[in-house]
């Protein structure tokens, strides 16, 4: 039976990898660049929530020659929680203005799970590093770093660096 203004919500979550290429290991390759990771420390991901895709795109283009880094990316918090239970990255980049949650709903909900709460979380926002706003001063998010937009690719992967190096 068909009834009109009844019916099921149904939604579809995809995994877009966007792994950064090889780097060069030619002799005549370029020097490091800021953040180069040493060999010894292997592979390690990084979850992106952002909704927004020129955002995404620079934060790919940022990472792109990190060869030590994986990149996954969420474009909401509700699938940005899906990806980092499914996938338990090293790290998590989180935008905060974004539809369905927030990232400091996203932030607060991971925090609160065993499986992720261990996981360093880097604000990336326009709003990021801000004075709180009255009557969000005693705000229970401990981001590990945040990191404000625009970013410069320095910022951005001293951060990282910092939470995968655990140095805060």
């Amino acid at each position: 039976m068909i009834t009109e203004g009844v019916g099921s919500c149904f939604w579809l979550e995809l995994v877009a990898d966007h792994s950064p290429e090889p780097v060069s290991t030619s002799p005549s390759a370029p020097a490091p660049r800021l953040g180069a990771a040493t060999p010894a420390r292997g592979r390690r991901t990084v979850l992106l929530v952002e909704d927004d895709l020129p955002s995404q795109s620079l934060v790919q283009a940022q990472l792109s020659n990190r060869s030590d880094l994986k990149l996954i990316v969420a474009a909401n918090g509700r699938e940005g929680i899906a990806l980092a239970l499914a996938h338990r990255p090293d790290v998590i980049l989180m935008d905060n203005g974004m539809p369905e949650i927030t990232g400091r709903q996203a932030v607060q909900l991971l925090a609160n799970d065993p499986r992720t709460a261990a996981i360093p979380v880097i604000a990336i926002s326009a709003g990021a590093g801000a004075e709180p706003l009255p009557g969000q001063e005693a705000d229970p998010i401990r981001w590990f770093r945040q990191v404000a937009k625009p970013f410069s690719q320095g910022a951005l992967l001293q951060a990282i660096d910092a939470a995968l190096d655990g140095s805060g």
